[in-house]
């Protein structure tokens, strides 16, 4: 492989699939997620994650994660912001490497 060429995973995964397995996992509601997103609006961040978790289960399209909605996420989940950055980031490349958006 040349310095230039980049490995292309065979499937990608949109952030909001991860979401969904770990909703399931922990055996959390799409409220329970809100509240421990530090949400002042509960309603705002319910609609931010089930539009997340119905991208997971259409077909492949572009989501923006900004930075309040993975610090959000960071603080529910205890990991850093990045993570959740870097997951819709890479799912995007996959996007671009295949064409489909």
């Amino acid at each position: 492989m040349t310095e230039t060429a980049k490995r292309i995973p065979a499937d990608g995964f949109p952030v909001g699939s991860y979401l969904k397995e770990e909703l399931e996992a922990r055996g959390w509601s799409l409220e329970q997620l809100a509240l421990r997103m530090a949400a002042k609006d509960i309603e705002i961040w319910q609609l931010t994650v089930e539009l997340m978790i119905a991208v997971a289960d259409g077909e492949p399209t572009r989501l923006k994660i900004d930075e309040e909605t993975a610090n959000r996420l960071g603080l529910a989940f205890d990991v850093s912001p990045e993570y959740w950055i870097n997951l819709n980031n890479a799912y995007n490349e996959w996007l671009t490497a295949k064409g489909i958006a």
